[in-house]
C-alpha cells in the first residue's frame, strides 16, 4: 500500500511542475498583452491630448480675434462710409468724363464738317487723269505686260502733251500713280511675281521675266511696264519740248507709285464691258501726309 502511494506521489509531482510552468508562461503572455494594450492606449490618449491642445489653441486665437473686434464697430462703420463716399465720388467723376467725351466728340464732328466744307470750296487744281483704254487702241497682248511698240508710239503722239501740261501745272506734281486695271477672266498658271517683282520694278530684270497667277499680278505688272515707259519719256523732255524749269525740276524729283486694280467683280460682264475694264490710269498728285 505504501509502495503504491509512493508511485502515485511521484507521478503527481511529474504532472504538477510542468503544469505550473505552463501556467507561468500563460500568465507572462497575458501580462505582455496587457502591457502592450496599455502602451497603445497611452499613445492614443497622448495623440488625443495633443489634438485637443491644438483645438484649444485655435479656439483661443479665434476668441482673441473676436475680442479685438469688440468695440470697433464704429471704426468699421466709418471705414465702410468712407469707401461708399469714395465710390460715389468716382461715379461722379465718371459721369463728368462721359459728358466731356460727348462734348469732345461733338466738337470733333463739327470740326470735320467745317474742314470738309473748306475743302469743298478749294478748287481742285490737280491735273486731270490720263486713261489709256482699248477704245483708243492702247492694247496689251493677252496675258502679257510688255508694252507693245504701237502702244508706246501712240502714247507719245496722243498723250505726251498732256503729260507736259501736268508737269507744268501750278499744282506742284510730286507723284505719278499708275494703276493697271484688268478684267475678271481667269489667268491661272504659276507665279514668280513675289520673287522677281522688286528687280523688275528697279529695272534690273525685264518685265517679260514675270509669270502671273492672277489678274491682280497682271494688272500690277502692266502698271510697272507703263511706269518704265513713262519715266523714259520724261527723262527725254527738256525746255524745247515745252517743259518749264519747274516742270524739269519736278521730273528730276518725281516719285512713281504703281498699283493693281484687277476688276474681279465687273459691272458689265459682256465682251464690251470686259474691254472697258482693261485700261491703264495715270494720276498726277502731290505727296500727302494723310
Amino acid at each position: 500500500m505504501k509502495a503504491g502511494w509512493k508511485v502515485n506521489k511521484e507521478e503527481g509531482e511529474n504532472i504538477f511542475w510542468p503544469s505550473l510552468a505552463d501556467m507561468a508562461v500563460a500568465t507572462c503572455i497575458i501580462l505582455a498583452i496587457f502591457w502592450i494594450s496599455q502602451v497603445f492606449l497611452l499613445q492614443k490618449e497622448k495623440e488625443m491630448v495633443l489634438a485637443s491642445e491644438e483645438t484649444i489653441k485655435e479656439l483661443k486665437e479665434e476668441i482673441s480675434r473676436l475680442e479685438n473686434l469688440v468695440g470697433r464697430e464704429s471704426e468699421l462703420a466709418d471705414r465702410i462710409q468712407r469707401l461708399e463716399n469714395d465710390l460715389a465720388q468716382q461715379k461722379d467723376a465718371n459721369q463728368r468724363l462721359e459728358i466731356d467725351l460727348e462734348k469732345s466728340e461733338r466738337e470733333r464732328l463739327s470740326a470735320e464738317g467745317a474742314l470738309a466744307e473748306l475743302r469743298s470750296k478749294v478748287p481742285h487744281d490737280e491735273p486731270p487723269n490720263i486713261v489709256l483704254t482699248q477704245d483708243e487702241s492702247f492694247v496689251f497682248p493677252s496675258l502679257q505686260a510688255t508694252v507693245p511698240a504701237d502702244f508706246e508710239r501712240r502714247f507719245k503722239s496722243e498723250k505726251r502733251q498732256a503729260v507736259i501740261d501736268a508737269l507744268n501745272s501750278p499744282s506742284n506734281v510730286e507723284v505719278i500713280e499708275i494703276i493697271g486695271h484688268t478684267d475678271n477672266v481667269q489667268v491661272g498658271g504659276s507665279s514668280n511675281v513675289d520673287i522677281n517683282l522688286e528687280d523688275v520694278f528697279a529695272g534690273n530684270k525685264p518685265i517679260n521675266s514675270l509669270e502671273f497667277g492672277s489678274n491682280c499680278e497682271l494688272g500690277l505688272a502692266r502698271a510697272i511696264a507703263v511706269k518704265a515707259m513713262l519715266n523714259e519719256i520724261l527723262q527725254s523732255l527738256d525746255i524745247k519740248d515745252g517743259l518749264t524749269v519747274d516742270g524739269m525740276n519736278r521730273v528730276r524729283q518725281m516719285t512713281y507709285r504703281t498699283y493693281s486694280a484687277a476688276q474681279l467683280f465687273p459691272v458689265d460682264s459682256s465682251k464690251a464691258g470686259r474691254e472697258a475694264d482693261r485700261r491703264i490710269e495715270i494720276r498726277f498728285t502731290r505727296l500727302r501726309s494723310d
